[in-house]
């Protein structure tokens, strides 16, 4: 058994829960090599006040969190303040993965950096876009929580040079 425990600051008050089987939603995201299964277990199915939490499931060699996305600002009802946090495993264990985190160019506290992912890695992600990709013959699962004030499920924006991959 595995248990990641995560938590926000939170005025909510409500008992332990274990959300399995129907409680997780399943749905396929992305096409061709982008395609991926995200699981949602603690999204907009359950009374949180700053939690949102699931798995993504990347068949070897796709990409994820694709087109690049990010939740750093508000702008209401597109984008949330949301940071995240992604937790990385790999099959066969000894795969890997990069994680590419940047901000737009003039950002005053802008950043570029790739990181090679392996299995048990973790990943803080305060700002800005965060496309991941899984080396070939390495499936790869990494579990996500967002913690944010503004706790909508999707409220992130695409970059805008990349997005219009979903228009095809």
């Amino acid at each position: 058994l595995e248990v990641g425990l995560f938590s926000a600051p939170s005025r909510a008050t409500a008992p332990p829960a274990l959300f399995a089987g129907p409680a997780v939603t399943a749905k396929q995201v992305g096409r061709d090599n982008w395609q991926r299964t995200v699981y949602s277990a603690l999204d907009d199915n359950v009374a949180a006040e700053r939690l949102l939490a699931g798995g993504t499931l990347n068949p070897a060699g796709n990409w994820s969190s694709y087109p690049p996305h990010k939740h750093d600002r508000s702008n209401p009802p597109q984008e949330a303040v949301l940071e995240e946090i992604y937790f990385f495993r790999f099959k066969p264990a000894q795969g890997f993965g990069f994680i590419w985190t940047y901000t737009e160019p003039g950002d005053p506290d802008g950043f570029s950096t790739v990181f090679v992912v392996r299995d048990g890695d973790t990943v803080l992600l305060p700002k800005g876009y965060h496309p991941v990709v899984a080396a070939p013959g390495y499936q790869l699962h990494y579990t996500w929580v967002l913690a944010g004030e503004e706790r909508r499920y999707g409220a992130w924006s695409d970059q805008p040079d990349h997005a219009w991959v979903k228009q095809q």
